[in-house]
């Protein structure tokens, strides 16, 4: 209930008392909220302290990341997936926490020592890494003399920003954006505000209001007066826009084809050729969508230069960390002065008990309830 529904400890045993009322008191005694806490870590610390032992003798790739600061203290994490791609997107049930470190400040011999700690653990040094371009992160796994996958969200994050954060009509139409969300708030035009633009990964996070900006363009002319007034401004972009909805949607079948599939040769000339077909060979395409093609098309072929034959499929994204810090940020206390505190032993059980595949299966009728109430 906690993990996969979200309740405080407070919350499940109000939640078993209503259960317990309803039938009957065949429940028993429920344990307090302090109990479950325990039993909960508990839980995490043998199963963090098992996840090596599942990756010995087998290939495996980590995946390492560190979150923001919490107080004054981050959290690194390192997970372990298979190191041959197994042809769908990863998910927590997919990966095992090997590592969560807390300290003030990661630096890069930091990294490689925890990276080095994995090889005593598990006897074996993982095939490759998977994480963002932080410098530390980068040298870490240099020093750590592991090859380096670049995660292809953040790294085509940057290939984005590099292109289109000085231009000066990409600047003057974020800006009037941000203008018109604030100035048709509580209006008759509200219904067609664009997507809150984001301040951190803004270039990591741009398809949605690209696709807003899109769709004004193809729905103006069927807009009452005052819709057209209000949103005249697309227009005046037409360029832009159609520019970044052919770089948007490039990248996105690219982030689908690889997340989903690995990087393997074969899904790297699909994406190259893609690329192509659609950013670089016509000519009526924008100088600015050339350039973004080819610089795409360079970081795969860098990417593909790790894969030592045919027939490897690697995993180059690391959403997954992201998606784990994500948890993390939803049990941690409101009160981010208490830093990093020991609920992050919840980390290792969240794909145990999100995964409908790893649950324990019960055998059918056996209530554990029944056999207490019984006796």
């Amino acid at each position: 209930m906690y993990i996969r529904m979200g309740c405080g400890f407070r919350s499940i045993v109000n939640g078993l008392e209503l259960f317990n009322d309803f039938l009957g008191g065949a429940l028993g005694v429920i344990p307090s909220h302090q109990t479950i806490e325990n039993w909960l870590l508990k839980a995490g610390i043998v199963e963090y302290l098992d996840s090596c032992n599942k990756f010995r003798g087998k290939e495996y790739s980590i995946i390492i990341d560190e979150s923001i600061t919490v107080g004054s203290q981050k959290l690194l994490v390192i997970l372990a997936a298979p190191a041959q791609h197994e042809g769908k997107t990863l998910k927590h049930g997919d990966v095992e926490v090997l590592a969560m470190a807390v300290s003030s400040s990661w630096k890069a011999g930091d990294v490689e020592r925890e990276i080095i700690k994995l090889k005593d653990k598990i006897g074996k040094t993982p095939k490759y890494i998977v994480s963002d371009n932080g410098h530390n992160l980068r040298k870490g796994a240099e020093l750590a003399d592991v090859p380096r996958h670049r995660d292809i969200s953040h790294t085509i994050g940057l290939i984005l920003e590099d292109e289109y954060k000085e231009r000066t009509d990409f600047k003057e139409f974020m800006d009037i954006m941000n203008k018109k969300r604030l100035s048709y708030q509580l209006t008759a035009n509200a219904y067609l505000l664009p997507p809150k633009l984001r301040t951190i990964s803004r270039f990591m996070n741009m398809s949605k209001w690209v696709e807003w900006a899109w769709a004004i363009l193809q729905v103006y002319d069927d807009l009452g007066e005052s819709q057209k007034a209000a949103y005249t401004f697309v227009l005046d972009y037409k360029e832009l826009v159609t520019e970044l909805y052919h770089v948007m949607e490039t990248v996105d079948v690219v982030f689908t084809k690889v997340k989903k599939e690995g990087l393997s040769h074969t899904s790297a000339k699909y994406c190259k050729d893609y690329i192509w077909i659609n950013l670089l060979r016509k000519d009526e395409i924008a100088e600015g969508c050339k350039r973004v093609g080819r610089a795409i098309r360079r970081y795969i072929n860098e990417e593909c230069a790790l894969l030592k034959s045919k027939d490897e499929c690697h995993n180059i994204t690391s959403d997954i960390i992201e998606s784990t810090f994500g948890v993390y940020k939803s049990i941690q206390p409101k009160n981010k002065h208490c830093g990093i505190t020991p609920i992050v032993l919840a980390l290792p059980l969240y794909g145990k008990v999100t995964d409908s595949k790893k649950r324990r299966k019960r055998p059918k009728g056996d209530c554990p309830w029944r056999a207490d109430a019984a006796a």
